[in-house]
């Protein structure tokens, strides 16, 4: 499969959240070649983002005044650890209450001219 297939393959995984083992059978590879191709893909892509101090970094070179960061719970099925409270209960790290259901929040930085999108 060509990288451009595979890279394909990959964003309709991200785009629609597709089983791997349909997804492999639709391009033609197996459950385990899709399963590493998205592994390669997320790796790849987690290495070119920047953390959240070089994000803000980068922000303060292009001269931004403030920055205001909001967020947007994401739906994501790779969530659930659990973590003890300072009362000593045991809860879901990744479970909002509010949306009822598991999720991490995406985070967008703006300024005074507008919103822009930044992977943090």
């Amino acid at each position: 499969m060509t990288c451009f297939y595979q890279t394909l393959l990959v964003l309709i995984w991200f785009r629609k959240a597709e089983d791997k083992t349909l997804l492999g059978a639709g391009f033609g590879v197996s459950r385990a070649t899709a399963y590493r191709y998205v592994a390669e893909e997320v790796a790849v892509l987690a290495a070119r983002a920047p953390d959240f101090h070089e994000a803000l970094q980068r922000v303060a070179d292009d001269g931004w005044s403030y920055v205001i960061l909001d967020g947007k719970p994401c739906d994501c099925d790779r969530a659930a650890e659990t973590t003890v409270s300072v009362k000593g209960d045991t809860f879901d790290a990744w479970y909002s209450g509010k949306h009822r259901d598991f999720g991490v929040k995406s985070k967008h930085p703006g300024w005074s001219g507008g919103w822009r999108r930044i992977a943090v």
